[in-house]
């Protein structure tokens, strides 16, 4: 399925690849452990694949570098946990940041998802681009963020009602019985199911004969 990316991402993603063509990097990306079998090893070979990201030696970014030289950084600039003191001169230790579970690089994933049936996009579009296998799981996590009622649909059969004209008529079945009109003319439909409903109007002798033995 191709991938949904906002117009703005995408304009950024272009200069990003023109100021930083995208690397080259051979990895087990399936699963790094050893196979123990002639399955395992197929699935688990190395492949090569085009990184729009890379560390600054053109390889791989680690999950913990990321998490710690960018992604920490990020979130102290933008105010959300708090910027540690300054390391001593010459220490070469990593800065220690709090907690940052709560605030992890998935939770973009998160508010990506929390937006779109916000925004009343399908819950099935959503579905698809998490990759959920189902649709049932994107509602179970985010229906919560859908905007709750708010009488569209009263209004919507409102407006349907009083403001009907000849052409929304023609949306109504012909089957349906439809009010008479003003000259006292039925106006059932035509056909087969009007001249039913017509008989069915008059009783019958035998079902005269009927009510009046059960009254």
């Amino acid at each position: 399925m191709p991938a949904v990316v906002a117009k703005y991402l995408a304009a950024r993603i272009r200069a990003h690849r023109a100021a930083f063509p995208p690397q080259r990097v051979t990895l087990p990306w399936q699963d790094p452990r050893p196979p123990t079998t002639k399955r395992e090893t197929e699935e688990r070979a190395p492949r090569t694949h085009n990184l729009l990201v890379t560390s600054v030696g053109g390889g791989a970014v680690r999950a913990w570098s990321w998490n710690q030289h960018y992604w920490k950084k990020a979130l102290a600039a933008a105010g959300v946990i708090a910027t540690p003191d300054a390391l001593p001169k010459g220490s070469t230790a990593n800065l220690a940041y709090g907690d940052t579970r709560e605030f992890g690089f998935h939770a973009m994933r998160h508010t990506y998802a929390s937006v779109q049936p916000d925004a009343r996009e399908s819950v099935v579009s959503v579905s698809k681009w998490l990759g959920h296998a189902d649709p049932a799981i994107t509602l179970r996590v985010y229906a919560h963020f859908m905007p709750e009622a708010d009488g569209r649909g009263r209004a919507a059969m409102d407006a349907w009602f009083e403001d009907a004209t000849e052409a929304d008529s023609q949306k109504i079945s012909p089957d349906s019985p439809r009010a008479p009109s003003r000259g006292g003319v039925s106006t059932l439909p035509d056909g087969p199911a009007a001249s039913d409903q017509t008989k069915s109007a008059a009783p019958s002798e035998n079902e005269k004969d009927l009510v009046g033995v059960g009254s």
